[in-house]
């Protein structure tokens, strides 16, 4: 997706409009990462 470690992304729920800001991390980006379920 184009993250590089120590960026900052916003993630909303769409139910309660909750929001959180999350640093990307090393372990964010490590290859076994990639297999993530369609939901995400």
């Amino acid at each position: 997706m184009g993250w590089e470690e120590g960026d900052v992304i916003t993630f909303r729920c769409k139910d309660c409009h909750d929001m959180w800001y999350l640093e990307v991390t090393e372990d964010d980006l490590a290859p076994e990462r990639d297999n993530v379920p369609d939901w995400f």
